[in-house]
């Protein structure tokens, strides 16, 4: 049983921390799309600078979340930018900040070139002297006592420039740089400080942290605890989950530390049902796994089981609440796994009140298969798709023979007839036509200029094979973007020819099909439309041969749109109508499908 519930708890766990990871960033991810939002409007304006501001906002916020390679590449867009506005102040501003990326990186080599850059290119004397102090410090990274010179000099320059933030991080500096040397009371002191100067939640919550570490190294477990409390409770007012229940957990820690394990257990259950309560997935798996992992070690299996049993009985509804989670994917491959675990867990109750020996080797074996089958389940998706689009390419790669020996029969009696224009004519427009076909057999969708240009060629065959029978025309909604736009793969096609073969050409007088392709609210709908004999008269005058020619066709076009959708889910659907009612007279086909 023991085996079986670490397992659950720490699968879970695995697959909660990817949604959480979301989570931590949540606000800052919303300030992104902000500041991306603002960046595109610009570059559609042709405002470089905005667009700098933008990059510069978008580089800080990846920064602050300690995402340093992907700041650095927003930097160097706007690096660019004001390069080509030869903004000297502004890329030495870019420039210093790469710099301390990378010095975060560990990358000394390129940070030293930054800090350099920077230097160059600053035409403030303060500035140049800050990234003069951290080009030396860098440099001479061995030494500690001028790397603290350096960092003293610094907080000098950046107070009497005001700039809080920077002053904190540089006070966070040199409280490293006092560890390094095993100054407690010195890195104390600048931890106090950078908490102090700084406005930014994140800055304090780290030297909150870092504090009651060296606290508690120290021996100061009631002073740690005091500080990580107060840290907790400005993150609970604040909302702000991921830190609190990260702070709440060191907590527990430090309480266990002290031996006052009464508060240690409160402190758990409490932010357990918090994190029930707010559908935090990845904190009650670690939370519940925390207090588990104590009732089983304590000997208390009773107190442990009824915590692994709470937590089944409400999987399924904390996943489902957790919005973090509703990717299909994640939300699939979770459900899955909860309902094979609910299985095995079943089969194992029975096993243990047999022999605790023997269901220990059991569980063990079952969680191997369980792995197995989890391997086998996903292997068999991943068939199943390919499978389908096999049969997709399939269908679709199906020459249509009735269209092509009709064409090589007219272009016989273009031939026949000495007309070798007409021949010609017919010839190049065919072949322009399966190249197109060809180029684009194994596309499940086509863009619509693609589509558009198929269509005509393939009409304008038809045109010159009944000799002007019919006038065409195919509308495209303007609102439609021709290259984003994306059309089934020759869907439409099928369509098309029914109408000609079996509603126009039949027809005594001259015909109309119309192609209209539009956007629907969230769907595209593509309308085929005639005014030929109708469906009732074309059925009376078809041949055996025509009729299963026909039979076999729609099939084929039936048998795509299920896969197309199923693939895709892209809820192709279609419908006939009848125009003209009176005579039954006239078809109108529409097919849609999400875009």
């Amino acid at each position: 049983m023991r085996v079986f519930l670490s397992l659950f708890f720490l699968m879970l766990f695995g697959f909660a921390g990817i949604a959480q990871q979301e989570t931590k960033n949540k606000s800052s991810k919303e300030s992104k799309v902000g500041s991306l939002k603002k960046a595109e409007k610009a570059i559609k304006e042709d405002n470089p600078t905005e667009t700098a501001v933008q990059y510069t906002n978008l580089g800080n916020q990846y920064a602050a979340g300690k995402q340093y390679t992907v700041s650095n590449t927003y930097y160097q867009r706007a690096l660019n930018i004001y390069k080509d506005l030869k903004d000297n102040d502004k890329q030495a501003e870019i420039l210093r900040k790469i710099a301390i990326n990378n010095e975060a990186l560990n990358n000394i080599p390129l940070a030293t070139s930054y800090f350099s850059q920077a230097q160059d290119k600053a035409t403030n004397v303060q500035e140049r002297q800050l990234n003069s102090n951290d080009l030396s410090r860098v440099q001479n990274n061995t030494n500690a006592s001028k790397q603290a010179d350096f960092l003293n000099d610094n907080i000098r320059i950046l107070e009497e420039s005001n700039k809080r933030e920077e002053v904190a991080q540089t006070y966070q500096q040199r409280a490293k740089l006092s560890l390094a040397n095993k100054d407690t009371l010195a890195a104390i002191s600048d931890l106090k400080k950078a908490a102090k100067t700084s406005t930014n939640d994140d800055i304090k919550k780290d030297a909150a942290t870092k504090l009651a570490f060296i606290y508690a190294a120290t021996d100061s477990l009631k002073t740690a605890i005091k500080i990580l409390e107060e840290s907790s409770e400005k993150a609970y007012n604040i909302k702000d989950w991921d830190n609190y229940f990260d702070l709440q957990q060191k907590l527990s820690d430090y309480y266990f530390k002290e031996n006052n394990t009464e508060k240690a257990m409160q402190s758990l259950e409490a932010s357990l049902q918090k994190a029930y309560e707010l559908s935090n997935t990845k904190w009650v798996s670690a939370l519940n796994n925390k207090l588990y992992s104590y009732y089983l070690q304590s000997g208390n299996t009773v107190k442990a089981n009824e915590y692994a049993q709470i937590f089944m009985q409400r999987a399924w509804n904390l996943v489902n609440n957790d919005s973090l989670l509703m990717q299909n994917k994640i939300f699939g491959e979770i459900s899955q796994r909860i309902s094979l675990l609910e299985k095995e867990k079943e089969t194992q109750t029975v096993l243990y009140k047999k022999s605790k020996k023997f269901n220990t080797v059991l569980l063990i074996l079952l969680s191997v298969l369980f792995l197995a089958v989890l391997a086998i389940f996903f292997t068999l998706k991943r068939l199943k798709k390919k499978n389908l689009q096999v049969q997709l390419q399939s269908l679709r790669r199906e020459m249509n023979p009735h269209f092509v020996f009709n064409s090589l029969n007219s272009v016989n009696q273009f031939i026949a007839s000495n007309d070798e224009i007409a021949a010609n004519n017919y010839l190049t427009k065919y072949a322009t036509l399966m190249r197109n076909v060809m180029n684009a057999s194994n596309k499940d969708f086509v863009a619509l200029h693609g589509e558009k240009e198929a269509l005509q060629h393939y009409i304008s065959l038809e045109h010159l094979r009944f000799e002007d029978q019919f006038q065409f025309k195919i509308t495209i909604d303007e609102n439609l973007d021709h290259n984003q736009t994306k059309v089934p793969n020759m869907l439409l096609q099928p369509f098309i020819e029914n109408a000609i073969w079996h509603g126009l050409r039949y027809k005594k007088d001259k015909g109309l099909l119309s192609v209209s392709i539009q956007k629907n609210n969230d769907r595209i709908e593509a309308v085929i439309e005639d005014n030929g004999i109708g469906v009732e008269a074309s059925k009376a005058i078809k041949t055996v041969h025509q009729q299963t020619y026909d039979s076999r066709g729609i099939k084929n076009t039936m048998e795509r749109m299920e896969t197309l959708n199923k693939l895709y889910n892209c809820a192709i659907a279609y419908r006939t109508e009848v125009l003209n009612t009176a005579d039954n007279s006239g078809t109108r086909v529409i097919i849609s499908w999400k875009n």
